[in-house]
């Protein structure tokens, strides 16, 4: 199976697994940089929160340290050219520009740092794309204002994004508000920084408040600069079993699309939220404003635990009309690969599959930060090098 020529293989790097560097630069704490690697990090309360922050070091806190990629881009990033991928995707860690979140003015050691970072790659001749929420944000909203449960980070936000636009506009085309808004329903904590034991009112109210955001982002950075496109990233998994209960589950997730994608609160969604007892803070000028945003491409988080590639491309496709980029994050990537390749051939809108580069990816990380590229890499690579692949 040939892909288009057009077509971009590309990677990704994320801050919150990868990055490192938690005390450098003047960075704050994230809310990922307080998980250790055993816990169940699905819920976290303040006390558990506070007593790891009184912890200095990297102590058994994995994303402080990450891969070191903070010390390491250039040895990784040229990993990345030998691949032969045409485009990156990275995150930026929004404790890095702003330390505790709602500072009024960046971090001008973060700010170079990622201007340092986004010219090498465009100097390497890759083409960054860049994700602006990530899941983990600073700690200090988190632990103040129990993060996207409150409001008042819809303008923490937006302060964020339209600094990295206005310092890094002439640099990135592409961006992406958050790479999995629907995330927050099923892990709270992990993609929304909501220390409280979350009810799903909280969950869903929180995802109001990250799509207004991005809804604002999108505005911002059109305005600004024209050309440049603004994606939203979601999970999108198709229930394939027979039953109520998988056709109920696939209804409920593409009511939950057409609102993260059209901005669309539907009469139906309302009365599966009102059947549940959960009571929205939406008024009439935030209906407005989700229905106002303008979205250019898809990214579809795939993690481990989903299924059925192929047909939620195939799905996606007909709902929305819009470019749809992969992101892997299992390690069924030449599976997956293949299910690109399948819905390409049944005129699906996909134009990009970025798997990711550490955590079980294409390159291995030891105990000693030494590098090795897996079998996948180089299987990745011929791939590339192919255009294609036997299926």
């Amino acid at each position: 199976m040939r892909f288009p020529k057009q077509f971009n293989f590309g990677a990704t790097i994320l801050a919150k697994d990868d990055e490192g560097g938690f005390d450098q630069g003047n960075k704050g704490l994230t809310t990922y940089d307080v998980l250790t690697a055993s816990e169940n990090v699905v819920k976290l309360d303040l006390e558990e929160v506070l007593a790891a922050v009184e912890i200095e070091g990297l102590a058994s806190y994995p994303s402080r340290q990450g891969v070191d990629f903070y010390h390491r881009l250039d040895e990784d990033l040229q990993t990345l050219v030998n691949l032969g991928i045409s485009q990156v995707l990275v995150s930026l860690s929004w404790a890095r520009l702003f330390p505790k979140g709602e500072e009024l003015s960046p971090n001008e050691v973060g700010l170079k740092f990622y201007q340092i970072l986004l010219t090498k790659i465009k100097a390497l001749g890759l083409e960054p794309i860049v994700i602006l929420g990530d899941g983990a944000l600073p700690l200090n909203l988190s632990v103040k204002y129990n993060g996207w449960a409150t409001r008042r980070l819809v303008a923490d936000f937006n302060r964020y994004a339209n600094a990295c636009f206005d310092n890094f506009g002439q640099l990135v085309s592409k961006w992406l508000t958050f790479i999995d808004l629907t995330a927050v329903l099923n892990a709270p904590y992990l993609a929304g920084g909501i220390l409280s034991r979350a009810d799903a009112e909280i969950a869903y109210q929180a995802l109001v408040h990250q799509l207004l955001a991005s809804s604002l982002a999108s505005k911002n950075l059109h305005e600004q600069f024209q050309a440049s496109q603004l994606g939203y990233g979601i999970s999108y998994q198709v229930d394939l079993t027979e039953g109520r209960a998988a056709f109920e589950q696939n209804f409920k997730q593409r009511l939950l699309a057409d609102l993260v994608l059209r901005g669309a609160y539907s009469p139906l969604l309302a009365q599966l939220l009102e059947q549940a007892e959960i009571e929205l803070d939406l008024d009439e000028l935030d209906a407005e404003t989700l229905a106002e945003s303008k979205v250019d491409f898809i990214y579809l988080n795939w993690p481990e635990t989903q299924h059925n590639l192929e047909v939620a491309l195939l799905e996606l496709t007909e709902r929305y009309q819009l470019p749809i980029i992969v992101g892997d994050f299992s390690s069924k990537y030449r599976q997956n690969i293949q299910a690109v390749a399948r819905a390409l051939s049944q005129k699906a809108t996909v134009v990009g599959y970025f798997p990711q580069v550490f955590n079980g990816g294409l390159v291995a990380v030891a105990s000693d930060l030494t590098r090795q590229k897996t079998a996948a890499y180089n299987d990745y690579q011929d791939i590339i090098f192919n255009n294609g692949l036997e299926i």
